[in-house]
């Protein structure tokens, strides 16, 4: 059943990729047309701007461009070009994402028929604003009589001109060709063009590309391909675990029962040591790990501090506000002082609006410092209904008494903070 499941997944994961190769290669095509038709702005150049004489007509038809000149030898290298200005200045076009250029054209004249066909592209380290020469030279020369109809010219074949590269002084790192930006293109005569009248003769050039890059559709394919490995191999270390399941499944049973009872347990333990309401603990839970915070007080000599906490008018609160509205302030006021203690701290819901903070390696200066913090804090905070909720706080450090004593100077200093005001912090 495995191996046949295996064979049909794998037929259909071929004939997808067929599939897909075919439809990429017949489809997901975009172009970029440049003929008569188009709405560009074309302009003539020649060598006059560079104290030669050349001289330029342009004509179009409904078919091609005509570029007639009239090539003279009073300037080293002379020349004459159809420009395509493809952006407004300051803009470009993006033609990196095309493959190939195809052109249509044809020379007539004597003497060397080439033509060089430019890319320029434009970017901030090396462009200057308003001037064209500056643009990076993406430049191929070839002879368009050699082809019957169109040449296509893939984009990897153009290369930069090295006299772009010296009279502009190029750093290394901009040597590559670059399409990235392209705010014009040009049309001109060969290095060798010959003097006299020639003419040149675009129908039509066009950027041909993918709309998704190969790569990226390559890349697609060999994902779904380790995507669908994946599963095959998911899907068998599933049925394996089942088969393995089945032989040990009594066994696994008893251990998964055995488990979630002692889940069960721990979680009853801890249910029995926290406070419900506020998930502070409560007397049982504080007991043990007050006992061995006293230990450190007498065997390593650690200070020890508790900080006795009451909810000022809290009975007030209930009475006027119902109860629900008392269980939200104490909420409140237990996640209130979690965020303004330390994580060595523990705190206790010691009963009704009284909590007992336990500050372990901590002097009674410190505690009063922290008691201090959250008594400022409380001061402050957001309480429900817009209530305005104060705490009175009793600090102690433990000495050389027991525990009972201990807790008991604490709410000592809670019943005189209470009685001379409330909202304060005092230290015994």
């Amino acid at each position: 059943m495995r191996s046949k499941s295996f064979s049909l997944g794998l037929l259909s994961l071929v004939l997808f990729t067929v599939c897909a190769l075919l439809a990429y290669k017949y489809s997901f095509n975009k172009s970029l047309v440049i003929d008569p038709s188009s709405d560009y702005k074309f302009t003539v150049i020649t060598d006059a701007s560079q104290g030669g004489q050349t001289t330029a007509q342009l004509k179009k038809t409904k078919r091609a461009f005509e570029l007639s000149c009239d090539i003279k030898k009073a300037y080293a290298w002379p020349f004459c070009e159809l420009a395509v200005e493809l952006t407004e200045p300051g803009q470009g076009l993006d033609l990196s994402t095309y493959d190939t250029v195809a052109i249509r054209a044809r020379f007539e004249g004597e003497g060397s028929q080439r033509i060089r066909f430019y890319v320029r592209n434009s970017h901030p380290d090396y462009t200057k604003p308003s001037n064209d020469a500056t643009l990076k030279v993406n430049e191929v020369e070839y002879a368009p009589n050699m082809y019957a109809s169109e040449v296509v010219i893939p984009l990897d074949n153009f290369q930069v001109s090295g006299w772009w590269i010296d009279e502009n002084n190029v750093p290394l790192e901009h040597f590559a060709t670059d399409f990235s930006n392209v705010p014009l293109i040009e049309v001109a005569t060969g290095g060798h063009v010959a003097e006299g009248k020639i003419k040149i003769i675009v129908e039509e050039i066009r950027f041909d590309g993918k709309m998704i890059p190969e790569t990226h559709f390559l890349t697609f394919i060999i994902f779904i391909w380790v995507l669908v490995a994946i599963s095959f191999l998911l899907n068998d270390v599933r049925l394996a675990r089942n088969d393995l399941v089945k032989t040990r499944k009594q066994a696994q049973e008893l251990e998964s029962l055995t488990e979630t009872l002692k889940l069960e347990s721990k979680k009853f333990e801890q249910m029995a040591k926290r406070d419900p309401l506020t998930g502070a603990r409560n007397r049982a839970g504080i007991r043990d790990y007050l006992f061995e915070q006293v230990q450190q007080v007498y065997l390593n000599k650690m200070p020890l501090s508790i900080i006795f906490m009451d909810i000022d008018h809290f009975k007030t609160v209930n009475d006027t506000h119902g109860h629900e509205t008392g269980d939200e302030v104490l909420k409140v006021f237990a996640r209130l002082v979690t965020n303004n203690t330390r994580q060595s701290d523990s705190l206790v819901r010691w009963g009704g609006e009284e909590f007992l903070l336990v500050c372990s390696n901590t002097d009674s200066e410190q505690a009063e410092a922290l008691a201090e913090n959250i008594r400022a804090a409380i001061e402050v905070a957001e309480w429900p209904l817009e209530l305005d909720v104060t705490c009175s706080f009793g600090v102690t450090q433990m000495g050389q008494e027991g525990t009972s004593q201990f807790i008991a100077r604490a709410d000592e200093a809670l019943y005189k903070a209470k009685s001379t005001g409330r909202n304060k912090v005092v230290t015994f």
